[in-house]
Order: C-alpha cells, then sequence, then structure tokens
C-alpha cells in the first residue's frame, strides 16, 4: 500500500491537520506516505510537513507499480 497526497490533500500532512495523526499511524506501521513537490511548493507548506515525504511523480509511478493504490476523492 502507499500513500500518495497531491493537490489540496497534501494540506493533511502539515502539523495543522488533525489527519496528519491518523498518516502517521499509518506511516510507522510502514505505509509510505508521499507528498507531491509540486502542490507542496504550490500551498508552502514544504516547511511545515508532520508526516510523510516530499516526491515527485517519477517516484510515485515507480512505487505506483508495486503498491496497491487506493484513490480518495
Amino acid at each position: 500500500m502507499l500513500f500518495f497526497c497531491m493537490n489540496s490533500g497534501v494540506l493533511t500532512t502539515t502539523e495543522d491537520s488533525l489527519v496528519s495523526v491518523h498518516l502517521k499511524e499509518l506511516q510507522d506501521k510502514g505505509v509510505p506516505v508521499l507528498v507531491c513537490k509540486t502542490c507542496a511548493d504550490h500551498y508552502g507548506i514544504e516547511n511545515r510537513l508532520s508526516v510523510g515525504k516530499i516526491s515527485g511523480m517519477g517516484e510515485f509511478i515507480e512505487l505506483a507499480a508495486k503498491y496497491e493504490v487506493l484513490t480518495i476523492s
């Protein structure tokens, strides 16, 4: 499984989001939590992440081939 945050979903990975606690639990269980770099730059949150790591589309595509991907809208 892989969790890739993009668009406004990147806001869930910041210290201001209550959702980040749940994402941290997933990350602690070994689920990669990735944050779209372009989206993080757009929202200016790169320095405010409390969970996950900044990633680009290349890494996402590579990992998506290995893991189950669930899209949440």
